[in-house]
This record gives C-alpha cells, structure tokens and sequence, in this order.
C-alpha cells in the first residue's frame, strides 16, 4: 500500500485529496465497475423486454426508467474516470441529464400510480381466466341446448354466412335434402339447395340471396326443391337475415318446409268438398248464410234451384223471407231467426215454401249462430227439400193408419212355439186369430206340429223358416228378424210376403225352447223402403237413373269392356235455352217438357242403352258395347227424332238439343274422364251456336288448359309489366274538340305479343282477377290526370268498373284512397257500369254509386241498350251519363231500326237529364246522323283510336 501511496500521485495531475487514501482506491474502483456493469446490462434487459413484448403496459416509463439507470451507469463511469483525470464539466453534464431524466421518470410514475394501482393483481387476474373459461363452458352448453332445440323442429333450418357458405344445419333440413352436416357444413347453399318453381317459364326467386345481398326478408316463396338423389318435392323457402352490432349482414337463416303432405291434404280437402257438394245436391240440402254486420245473405247454387232462382242468385233478408207463406209460417220463422240473433238460440223448422216460378214445397230450415268472442257475427244454415219424403211419409202413413183400422187390435200374430231340440219336433200351441191371413193356417192346424205351416210354404223357402226358428234360440230378447218366405196357394200362385218375428226365448227342462212374441207382416214397409232406394238413386222427375246411379253403372260398364276389349260411348244431351221454358211458362211446363224429352230420347235408343238424368235439363246416355257406326246412327236418329216439337201441358216446343260425345278407350281411360270430355264437347257444341254435336277432341282438353293458363299468365302480368292503360278520345261532335277519353286495358305478352280483352277480360270477370285489374286501372288512370297539367275544362277519364267491384263493401273507400294517393282530382274521374249490374243486387249497388258521386266522381252506364234497363231502371239509377252501345249505332242513318233506338235513347236521356255518348262511330254519315238528333259527344274510330300512355304498374 506504501507502493500506491507513493506511486499513485503521478496518475493524479491534480494532486493530492485531502481526504485521499490510496489504500482504498481498489475498493472503490471495483464496486465502481461493477455498478456501471449493473446499470449497462438492466436498460438493455428492459429495452428488450419491451421490444419483445408489445403488450406491456406504460412501456414509455420502462424506457424513461431504463434511460435513468443507464445515465446512473455512465455517471458512475465518470466518477471512476475522475480519480485519475478531472472531467467534472463531462460528470456535470451527465448528472444533469440523469437529474433531469429521473425527475421526468418520477413525475410519469406519480401520474401513473393511480393506474398502476387499479393494475388487477395476479389472484384476479386468474379469477377472470376462470370466470371466461366458466363462460366459454356456459356457451358452449347454451349452443349444444339450441342444437337439440333445433334438432325437434320440424322445419329445416340452416345458418349461412355472408358469403352464402353453411355454418349449421339441423337435423330435418339435413333430412329434407337427403345428405349429412359433414356433406354440407362450409358448401355455398346453392351446392346444396337446388330450386326452381312450377312454372318454368319464370325463373325462381332466391329469398336467400336477397337477405344477404339487401337484408330484407321475403314472405315465404314457394318452389320445388330437387335432393341430391333427384327426388323432388314443394317446400316454402325462407331467408331471414342476421345482422352485425353496425347493421350490416353477417349471414342469414334460411328456413324450409315440405309441403308434400300439406298438398295432399289439400288434395283431399278438396275431393272432399266435391263429395260434399255432389251429396248435398243429391240430398237436396242447400247452405245459406247471414253476415250480421254487413246484413248480406248468400246462399248456395243449390239454394237458389230450390228457391226457384238461377245459381248466383243473392237475394235480400225480405225477398228470401217472402218466399214463405204469410201468417204462421213466415212468422214462425222470423220468430226463430230473431231468436238466433238476440239469443244464440239455433232453430230447426218444417215449412211450406212457395218457390219463384210459384210451385209449393217443403222444405226444413236450420240456424245456428257463429260467434267471435261472445258476439254473434254470422248466422249459418241449412235448407232441405223434403217434399219427396214427405209426400213419400204421408203415403206410408196413409197405408200404416188403414191398416191398423183393418187390424186394429191384432196388428201382428202372437205366438208361442216349442221346439224339442232333442228331437226336432216342433209346434204351435198358441196362435192369434189374423195368422189365417197371414201364415194360411189357424192354430188349431199346427197346435201339434208346425208340418201343416211348412206345407204352405214353397219347398225353397222351408230351411229358411226353419232357420229363423233356429237363430231365435241365440238372439238377444226382443231383436226383431226380418225374412223373406214365398207361399204356395190353393190356386197354384205364389204369395211373397216379409215377415218379421220378435220374441224371446226360455229353455225348459228336458231340452225344450219355447219362443213367445209376435209375427208381423212387414211387406209394406219393405216396398216403402225400396221407394227411398227409388228416390235416392232414381230421379223423381223423370224416373230415370240419377247420376249417382250413372257413375256407378258407368263404371261398371268401363270395368266390362276393359276385359273384353270393346267401347263404351257416351253421349251428353243438354238443352239449349231451358231456363226461358220455366221462366216464360212455369217450372210445371218445364218438368212436362223434360219428361217428354226424356221419353222422346229412350223411345229412339236401343236396348243395350241406358239413360239418366244427372240434373237440370242435361241427360246422359250410355251405349255398352258401342259398335262402329252405332254411336252416328244414334246421334242421327236423336236428331231427327227432337225435329218434332215435344208436348208439355196445351204447349209445343221444339227442342234445341247439344250433344256431346266422347268414346272409351279411344277417348278417355276411365269413367269419370270419359263423362267429364262428354261434358266438355257438350260445352263446345253450346260455343258453337248449340243444337249441334261435338265430338270430343284433345283440343277440348288443351282449351281449358290454356285457359288455367292465362289466369296464371294475367297473375303474373298484374304484378309485373305486361299492362297498359290506353285512352280512346271522347269528342265533341259540334267542333271535334276532346271532352274526354275512355281508358281501355291493353295485354302485352313477352311471348305471344298483345293478347285481345275479348280473351282475357271475361276470363277475369269468372275467376276474380278483375278486382284487382280494375284497382290497378284506376291506380293508373288517377297517376294519368294528376300528371296532366293542360287537360280542357271539364275533361273525364272514364273507366269500366265490373258489378263484382261495386259489390264490395269496400269499394267507394278503396275510390277515395286511390284518388288520395294518386292526388287526382275526383272531379277528372268517371265511373262507366253496365246495366246489368244492377240486375245482381240492385240496392247495394245504386248505394255504393250515390257514394260514389258524392266524392265527385261521376257515373255512366255503358252499352245502354244491350241490357235490362227500362224507365223505372233510369228513374232510379243514380247516373250522370248515357253511353249508347255501338251496335246501334252502326249503320245509321240507313238501319232505320237502329236510328229509331238511338233517338228514343236519347230522349230517355234528356227526360232524365242525362248527357249522351255514342260509341263506335266509324263515319261521317254516323256522325251528321248523330248531330241531327241532338247527340254532343262521339267515341269511335272516325275521331281517335286508342293509344297507349302508360304501364299499369308506373
């Protein structure tokens, strides 16, 4: 140590220290070096730290800190250095830089003490771990529990994401499509669900597509889904779209449902109804109804037959009760239905009731009440014609009554029989004072043995009676048995009589029974039982085979020459024009016409034929076998035979006939196609003009065919853009100026081009579509005039309304919320109906036309002439305007007969102060024609043709 004492002030320029003591130098040296080592190498392990780990949290004051620990370290270093050479600005500068760095660092830690604090500790932060595992766990339960949910729906149900590929599938949708989840988890749908529609003229509509491309949800679309294996069948498919937290899509549901077994039902639901229907009419039970709310009564077609009225007919409350006698009757059912509505109270009557044409029946009259809640809404009912079976119960009353005057104190044969079973020895010791009359031998004969009773009867029916005697022994006490036996007379003849025994059995000692009751004859009941069968299968009118009967038999026949390889032909016979015989001349006249044609038809048919009546005027006759040339030679001698007019009561008719016919197998392959093609060549031969034949043809089938397929084609086009509405100039004839237009409807086809409204129009009118057609018309027509800024004063649209739009209830409020939307004024609007909608229901709708004006719109009736109006039809109607029909007015001034019909239209018109259109003006000679007699407004080719503005759907 002496040796640094001495030597060690050489490496010191600055001298000695004065509290310098070089025996410690190495000391200080040493730890010095260590330090700096210490704070070199923690910086770099926090530098790194942090670099490596970007998760740390306050990283900036782990650098702040490792940057104070590294100044601290080269502090340290100069303080080391300084023992030798005096770097005290260096030393000074590093310290202020330390000071400063460590003051930073310390400011930061204080700031972020209150963090570092709330800083969850490592208990907590295991605690956390385990609640998210617990979570994990409760979801992954959650999401087993919602799979087999999903599994016991019936429905199919698949998750997609927003790329259309499948996350889950449950188990009916996997079954539906005939495949496994491990098939399909991660395909696209459409790998998988393979639609298209029934139509394939029109593409399907994917609802899956659309939740995920726009995120709406389609009503459930129907299709047919094609499986893997080919199999196909109909299902409802729809897709409901799964949104993120932000709304946008993130996948959707897709739902599907067979309706394979939902079709069938209703296929039976349906077969069902027509049994009904086809019983009902056989039974001659009508339905009827009462809305109570809107006080309409509807009745079924075959109410209205029975009622005396066309099918369709609708009558009012007072009408319907007018058809019953006044007085007891009429009040006694008023009485019931008033009860029904106040009370609830159902009914069930038996009253005379006189039918349109003025014949009497009777009939049984039901009412029930239907509820919604506790409120009665609707009444419902039936109406049977019982005036057969009543007729029918009076006579076998009549019969009973006189009967029981001749035997009024023996009505049957009492009786009492032994019988040793033993030996088979059998007699009568007991046997009332008729059984003369009835068996042919008095007690004293058979006291001993029945031998003298069994040689009345035939040898053939002898076991019978034995049996009966037989059976007696195990029947219950009391059981009545019929049977039939035949008695042999003195004479030689042959008494059939049905006999009935009731009695009750004891056996004795020794093995004898012994029966005692009562034998009746029962032989006129059994004919009254065989006139029922008379009028369940045979028509009362005519007694010919009714079509029950014919189905029946005309099965039977196919089934006959199927085996024998042979035809049956069928030939539908139906009057043309029948309802003008009963309208003009009464049902009574009628029914002798339809006896006489019905007479008329077998006299001419050969023997192998057969005849019913199926209802109405139509007959239907059956040729078994039916040999070549046979059915032509029928249908000539039919001809010529209804040539001569028939006789009904002191009148004449000469029949038009249309005949229809149809052959099996050439024809139909069963008994139900070959009367329906005999029906439809019946209906050709009306087309035709009627009082021909048709023979059926493909083409028949093919016709109705297309009609089912424009109906559809019309659908379609309502809610597309096939539709346009076309306005026809209405001119004044002083100058020509416009004063209006009529809008027509005009059909363009993608396929067959613009179809005519004589073809599609009617078609509407009988399947409905009309109602929406004639919304859509004045959706168009009201969009048209609130477009239309420089139209003339005092300018209308007309636009055709059928008679089943103005028989809604809602018509006129569907009217005014069209003219709200559209911003029409009613003023521009115009109404045209024809006459004879107020022929269906005459007070609702002159209702719904005052209405109708009230809104300002005004009212024509259009074709006048063509109908049923007359003057108290015009001194009613609540109309503004005549359209006068084109038929009269072509050909004028030359048709003599025409212009003698527009000029008394017109003066019916300014009688009532109506204004006068003339349709289907063509010429100027028309037109001056016109003018002459006081007519201001024309429509017709000569001024404007119908142009096209607009779709109906713009």
């Amino acid at each position: 140590m002496s040796w640094f004492a001495d030597t060690l002030p050489a490496f010191m320029p600055h001298g000695h220290c004065y509290y310098w003591r070089a025996d410690l130098l190495s000391l200080h040296l040493g730890a010095d070096a260590v330090i700096a080592l210490s704070y070199f190498s923690i910086p770099l392990a926090m530098g790194h730290l942090v670099l490596r780990r970007r998760d740390v949290v306050f990283d900036r004051v782990f650098l702040m800190f490792a940057a104070f620990i590294l100044l601290c370290g080269v502090t340290h270093v100069l303080g080391a250095v300084t023992i030798w050479q005096p770097l005290y600005y260096s030393e000074g500068l590093v310290k202020l830089a330390t000071a400063a760095v460590s003051a930073t660092t310390a400011v930061a830690l204080w700031r972020l003490m209150p963090k570092a604090i709330a800083l969850p500790s490592h208990h907590q932060l295991q605690e956390l771990a385990d609640q998210r595992e617990a979570a994990r766990d409760q979801a992954r339960e959650t999401q087993h529990e919602l799979r087999l949910i999903l599994d016991t729906v019936g429905e199919g149900i698949c998750r997609v994401d927003r790329g259309g590929r499948i996350w889950f599938a449950n188990r009916a949708y996997l079954a539906l499509l005939g495949t496994d989840e491990g098939e399909v988890r991660g395909r696209h749908y459409r790998e998988v669900l393979r639609i298209s529609t029934a139509d394939e003229h029109r593409p399907p509509h994917d609802p899956v597509a659309h939740a995920l491309a726009e995120g709406g949800t389609d009503a459930a679309e129907a299709v047919i889904v094609t499986r893997p294996d080919g199999d196909r069948f109909p299902a409802d498919l729809q897709a409901t779209p799964l949104r993120d937290a932000d709304g946008t899509a993130a996948g959707a549901v897709i739902a599907l449902r067979d309706l394979t077994e939902e079709r069938a039902q209703q296929g039976r639901l349906a077969r069902y109804h027509s049994l009904l229907e086809k019983t009902n009419r056989l039974a001659r039970v009508g339905a009827w109804s009462y809305d109570i709310d809107a006080s309409e009564l509807w009745w079924s077609d075959i109410t209205c037959r029975l009622f005396g009225h066309p099918p369709g007919h609708q009558p009012g409350l007072d009408e319907a009760f007018g058809h019953f006698p006044e007085g007891g009757p009429r009040q006694e059912l008023l009485a019931a239905f008033g009860r029904c509505l106040r009370s609830g109270l159902h009914y069930d009557l038996e009253l005379p009731l006189q039918t349109n044409g003025g014949g009497e029946r009777r009939v049984r009259v039901l009412g029930e009440p239907e509820y919604d809640g506790t409120r009665p809404v609707r009444v419902l009912g039936a109406i049977q014609d019982i005036t057969d079976l009543r007729a029918a119960e009076a006579a076998s009353r009549e019969r009973e009554a006189r009967l029981a005057g001749i035997s009024r104190h023996a009505p049957g044969v009492p009786f009492e029989l032994h019988c040793q079973r033993d030996t088979g020895r059998a007699w009568l010791p007991y046997l009332g004072d008729r059984a003369p009359q009835i068996l042919g031998v008095s007690q004293e004969q058979v006291a001993g043995d029945i031998g003298p009773l069994l040689q009345r009867v035939v040898p053939e029916d002898r076991d019978t009676l034995l049996g009966v005697l037989r059976d007696r022994a195990d029947a219950p006490p009391g059981e009545p048995l019929d049977f039939r036996i035949d008695f042999a007379e003195a004479d030689g003849a042959v008494r059939r009589e049905w006999l009935q025994a009731v009695a009750t059995a004891e056996v004795r000692a020794g093995g004898l029974q012994v029966w005692r009751g009562f034998l009746t004859n029962v032989t006129r009941r059994k004919r009254m039982e065989a006139e029922l069968r008379q009028l369940a299968y045979y028509d009362s009118l005519t007694g010919l085979p009714n079509r029950l009967m014919l189905e029946d038999h005309l099965a039977q026949a196919v089934a006959r020459v199927r085996r024998a390889a042979a035809t049956v032909a069928v030939l539908y016979l139906d009057v043309d024009d029948f309802k003008n015989i009963n309208d003009g001349w009464g049902h009574g006249v009628g029914d002798d016409a339809l006896r006489a044609f019905a007479e008329r038809v077998a006299d001419v048919m050969p023997a192998e034929a057969w005849l019913a009546r199926i209802g109405g005027d139509e007959l239907v006759l059956v040729l078994e076998p039916a040999r070549e040339g046979a059915v032509t030679a029928l249908v000539e001698r039919l001809r010529a035979s209804l040539q001569r007019p028939v006789t009904a009561g002191r009148h004449g008719f000469a029949l038009r006939v249309s005949i229809g016919a149809a052959c099996f197998p050439a024809d139909a392959r069963d008994a139900e196609r070959l009367l329906q093609y005999a029906d439809a060549a019946v209906y050709q031969a009306k087309r035709e003009g009627g009082n021909g034949t048709a023979w059926y043809r493909r083409a028949l089938t093919e016709e109705a065919l297309d009609r089912v397929h424009l109906e559809g084609e019309l659908r379609h086009a309502l809610g597309g853009t096939g539709l346009r509405l076309a306005l026809q100039d209405i001119h004044h004839l002083a100058d020509s100026s416009v004063a209006g237009a009529e809008a027509l409807v005009r059909w363009h086809h993608p396929a067959e081009g613009w179809i005519s409204p004589g073809r599609f129009i009617p078609m509407a009118e009988a399947t409905g579509l009309i109602q929406p057609l004639g919304e859509a018309m004045l959706h168009a027509v009201g969009r048209h005039l609130a477009a239309t800024h420089d139209l003339p004063r005092g300018y209308r649209v007309s636009v055709n309304v059928s008679p089943r739009e103005l028989e809604r209830p809602d018509f006129v409020a569907r009217l005014e919320a069209v003219l709200e939307a559209t911003g029409a004024r009613p003023e521009g609007l115009e109404l045209e109906v024809t006459e004879q909608a107020f022929v269906r229901r005459e007070s609702a709708i002159i209702d719904a036309l005052d209405r109708v004006r009230g809104l300002g719109v005004t009212v024509a009736i259009d074709d006048f002439g063509t109908g049923f109006a007359s003057l108290q039809y015009l001194k009613r109607l609540p109309v503004d305007k005549l359209k006068i029909d084109r038929t009269f007015v072509h050909g004028i001034p030359e048709d003599r007969d025409n212009l003698t019909i527009v000029r008394t239209a017109y003066a019916l018109a300014e009688q009532f102060g109506l204004l006068v259109v003339a349709e289907g003006v063509e010429t100027e000679a028309e037109a001056d024609a016109l003018r002459q007699i006081g007519v201001t407004l024309a429509q017709g080719f000569l001024f404007a043709r119908p142009r096209v503005v607009r779709g109906l759907e713009e």
